[in-house]
């Protein structure tokens, strides 16, 4: 199922009815009271409704999980998954690593900064913004710190590709959409080393649900 629909799924739909009945009554009030004058007092307060209607839905289905993510800067973010892998794994696991969108970033930072280079024989980034991406480029800093990272030309990035010496013993393979608007242009979507393969699908999400591409990252996961 589609997180989409999932979550549009889980609205309240009673409630959402409740507020349908009240605002329907409301305009009804608004029209019995003010019928006789000149200016359309209902009218103007139907219009308004349906303006707000469609911001109602898209405020409901916005994962604010990822929103909490994005004001979190992804050096932090790095120190965590190290914190996490030194947890479940210990300090010399050897592990295969996979990052999606921001994570591959996240991932990458833990690879170069945080040692992680040193135990990894393989790293897969999938739609990440490794090179930055354009859509995030209007993002205050001071807002959402985690998403002004991926901006092109951000600190974070700079330093990651100024030198990526880390990188040399890791096997990096990119993957990614040509036609990815949430990492865009998504041809940039790609580590600084290693083999690139683009992805035959038309969205960022599909990326990791369409099954063209869930062959190839299984396939390059299954790879010895």
């Amino acid at each position: 199922m589609h997180p989409f629909l999932r979550i549009f799924l889980r609205i309240n739909w009673v409630l959402l009815g409740l507020m349908a009945v009240l605002l329907i009554y409301g305009v009804y009030a608004i029209h019995s009271a003010t019928w006789m004058r000149d200016q359309h007092f209902a009218k103007s307060q139907a219009t308004w409704i349906l303006i707000c209607l469609p911001m109602f839905f898209v405020v409901s289905l916005v994962d604010y999980r990822w929103v909490r993510f994005g004001a979190i800067p992804l050096r932090k973010l790095a120190r965590q998954l190290d914190g996490l892998i030194q947890e479940r794994w210990g300090p010399k696991t050897p592990l295969d690593l996979l990052g999606f969108s921001m994570g591959g970033v996240i991932a990458r930072t833990w690879l170069q900064e945080l040692d992680g280079a040193k135990r990894t024989h393989r790293f897969i980034s999938v739609g990440s913004p490794q090179q930055g991406t354009l859509t995030a480029q209007c993002v205050p800093s001071w807002l959402f710190a985690g998403l002004a990272d991926m901006k092109r030309g951000s600190p974070l990035l700079r330093s990651l590709n100024g030198d990526y010496a880390e990188l040399q013993a890791v096997e990096c393979l990119s993957f990614f959409c040509r036609w990815d608007l949430m990492v865009y242009p998504g041809w940039q979507a790609v580590l600084p080393i290693g083999k690139s393969t683009v992805v035959p699908v038309w969205t960022h999400q599909q990326l990791m649900s369409h099954p063209k591409s869930l062959d190839l990252l299984i396939e390059s996961l299954l790879i010895d």
